[in-house]
């Protein structure tokens, strides 16, 4: 059975890394896929990529980069849009998370100040995932993960990226940026939704064959 063949459509190093390093070891035979990015892509194509994130959710948001990748291939597009939602500040920064601020640095100053007059215990939080697959017929499928935290007064950790080290996870006892990349993999809020992806498209290629 040939691999199958999607694109992810996202220009976050950080994301692709973690898509490719989870589809990498998530996907068994007797399945394979060939997962590209958009450096697969010729010069003319990426310069049509240009999606506009102004959707109001998550799942908009992901159905737009997908849209516009899809438009321009028309071969199978994975998405992800993804982001941090705190309680205190309700639901900020949300679908505005990538654009806070200019830099993951700046984003994290930026929601510690905010959170500067809230206790921990009012700072309860969540990271959430939405994926939007689109396959060769123009077909969408959303898939959605998330996970629990509290966001603390201190960065901590080197790993990860975005608000990784401000997002603390109860269960380990460690912030995301503290997380090695096989511990983050087995709980973050993009695995949860990359395995729901997976176990779907596992049936779908072999629907498909």
């Amino acid at each position: 059975m040939n691999p199958y063949k999607f694109y992810i459509s996202s220009e976050n190093e950080g994301k692709v890394k973690e898509i490719l390093k989870f589809l990498h070891e998530e996907i068994r035979p007797p399945f394979s896929a060939n997962v590209l990015t958009l450096n697969s892509l010729d010069e003319s194509q990426k310069n049509k990529y240009n999606p506009v994130e102004n959707g109001i959710s998550f799942l908009e948001n992901a159905r737009i980069k997908a849209r516009a990748l899809y438009s321009i291939l028309r071969e199978p597009v994975l998405a992800d849009d993804s982001g941090l939602e705190v309680d205190a500040l309700n639901g900020e920064p949300g679908v505005f998370s990538s654009r806070y601020e200019k830099t993951d640095e700046l984003r994290i100053g930026r929601l510690l100040r905010e959170l500067t007059d809230f206790q921990q215990q009012m700072r309860s939080a969540r990271f959430i995932s939405c994926l939007c697959f689109i396959d060769k017929f123009g077909n969408e499928i959303f898939f959605n993960g998330k996970v629990e935290g509290i966001i603390i007064d201190q960065p901590r950790g080197n790993h990860g990226f975005g608000y990784d080290p401000v997002f603390y996870y109860p269960p380990l006892n460690k912030t995301f940026g503290e997380l090695t990349p096989d511990e983050k993999q087995n709980v973050s809020h993009r695995s949860h939704a990359l395995k729901l992806f997976v176990h779907f498209l596992a049936k779908y290629i072999e629907f498909s064959a």
